[in-house]
């Protein structure tokens, strides 16, 4: 008996001892809420500058009550990005200038013990800055995006894949009317491109997002890239982690055949009189299956038809919005790398696919007709064109790197490459070794193929002076500190380092 006591007493011993060194509220989930938050900064009202200009502020910054260290370092980061923001606006108030952020407020998110808290401070400009913070009263422990994925159970690689997915499915649906207005033609649906593969690009979307839990349910902020003022805007996106749609589709035309399962799209080959030819020429062979990459929505049906004159084969891809999404396939495959090229542009509500004819002045070409909800036919020729070539104008012009090579035989040295973009997919490559006196000049072309996570890829076709032509993709991607390149397929032309790009500058 003396010995149940004396268990007991340590037992409860312990109890007070770690309730008094975290002083813990009450451990049910109603003993977390709002009250475990005070702030730093509470003030607002209307302010006008020395021009009459009047308008209303509103500063909230928040502060985590709780005695830890770790609590009191998130609450110094607060007060330092947010605080401080609205310290300096104060400031401008009492000098009576314009100011330069109207609000900062925030908004809490009570998982049982941990709280997600999001700041977002209203910028002028339309602009604006949020951040995400989590911490768990319980045990005191500050969770960053890695721990938040780890109590959501998901690997980083299976998320990334749905954050693409959810990125992708928001872009497409927040500007279908524009792309299927297709306002600005092919200029827009460059735009369109270029801000849809940043938006979905690995620099954007990665394991180090903005994240925070909503009742269990995983949501990030991610920037989705824009068309006008900012080049991006926050969103704040619940991650979809539903399963793809599970359709089985197969399509064939003449001896190519795509099937569609889960959401994957792959293409093979059958063997015939007529495929002899385009084997040699587009290099293919019998035996693969062929994956194709950068697929993000919802698929109900699949469709290969040819487009143009001579048999030029195209896969199409219906999707449960209604939008239409193709593959270049005979690009696609001499570049050695095919890639889904998003949604095409002029068209929606389109409910089937089916092939035809068009008679012109200059002569009768194939095509592919999507067929819409009222039953009008639109021709996806011009949409494909305008898609193959697009090149946007943010990346025409000439770009120079210099890059160092380490070699066995030489040891170090320098090349200097540039490289020239011009409208309708002109390529140029110069590589100058001016130590040794050696210039190697290529030109030819690029035909946009999709998006993947490094960026729109493109194939392209380029001829030495000596009469070779080379083949291959690569990946551009407009970053910050210039144009990034990196090979996906062919040779790696600026000796980038395995799995690295190469940063062009403005020349």
């Amino acid at each position: 008996m003396k010995k149940l006591t004396t268990a007991l007493l340590t037992a409860l011993l312990l109890l007070n001892l770690a309730a008094c060194g975290e002083k813990e509220p009450d451990d049910t989930p109603s003993g977390y809420d709002n009250s475990l938050i005070s702030e730093l900064y509470s003030e607002e009202g209307e302010y006008t500058d020395a021009e009459n200009n009047t308008l209303a502020y509103s500063y909230h910054v928040p502060r985590i009550v709780s005695e830890t260290a770790v609590a009191a370092a998130l609450n110094d980061e607060i007060a330092d990005q947010f605080g401080a923001l609205v310290q300096e606006q104060k400031n401008m108030m009492a000098s009576r200038v314009s100011l330069t952020c109207i609000s900062v407020t925030w908004t809490s998110y009570w998982n049982d013990s941990l709280l997600c808290l999001v700041v977002r401070a209203e910028m002028d400009g339309d602009t604006s800055m949020t951040e995400t913070y989590s911490y768990d009263f319980f045990g005191g422990k500050r969770l960053m995006s890695e721990d938040l994925l780890a109590r959501c159970e998901l690997s980083t690689q299976d998320f990334i894949t749905a954050a693409r997915r959810t990125a992708a499915n928001y872009f497409d649906e927040m500007y279908r009317d524009a792309l299927s207005g297709s306002m600005g033609g092919a200029d827009f649906i460059a735009s369109y491109a270029e801000r849809r593969a940043w938006t979905l690009s690995d620099e954007n979307i990665n394991a180090e997002m903005r994240l925070y839990l909503d009742s269990g349910a995983l949501h990030m902020i991610v920037p989705i890239g824009s068309f006008a003022g900012a080049e991006s805007y926050d969103a704040d996106l619940a991650l979809d982690l539903s399963a793809r749609e599970t359709v089985e589709k197969t399509a064939q035309d003449s001896f190519v055949k795509a099937a569609l399962s889960g959401g994957d799209l792959t293409v093979s080959f059958e063997k015939t009189a007529d495929s002899a030819w385009y084997a040699e020429n587009f290099r293919f062979d019998y035996e693969t299956v062929y994956p194709v990459e950068g697929l993000y929505s919802d698929y109900t049906d699949v469709f290969v038809g040819s487009v143009g004159q001579g048999y030029f084969p195209y896969i199409f891809l219906l999707t449960s919005e209604g939008a239409v999404e193709y593959v270049n396939l005979l690009e696609g495959l001499t570049a050695g790398f095919l890639c889904d090229g998003g949604p095409l542009g002029g068209v929606k509500d389109i409910v089937s696919f089916e092939s035809g004819e068009v008679e012109e002045d200059y002569g009768t070409y194939q095509t592919v007709f999507a067929v819409d909800a009222s039953g009008e036919k639109h021709d996806l020729s011009g949409a494909v064109s305008d898609a193959d070539y697009t090149i946007p104008s943010e990346f025409l012009g000439e770009w120079t790197a210099t890059v160092t090579h380490d070699t066995a035989e030489q040891g170090s040295y320098d090349s200097d490459y540039i490289l020239t973009l011009t409208d309708g997919g002109g390529l140029t490559v110069q590589d100058i070794n001016s130590e040794v006196g050696i210039y190697f000049e290529y030109t030819g072309q690029l035909n946009y193929l999709g998006t993947n996570g490094e960026g729109m890829v493109f194939g392209y076709h380029l001829n030495e002076n000596a009469g070779t032509v080379r083949y291959g993709a690569f990946t551009l991607l407009r970053g910050s500190d210039g144009l990034h390149v990196k090979s996906v397929a062919g040779e790696n032309f600026f000796d980038a380092p395995s799995g690295r790009y190469t940063v062009f500058a403005r020349g």
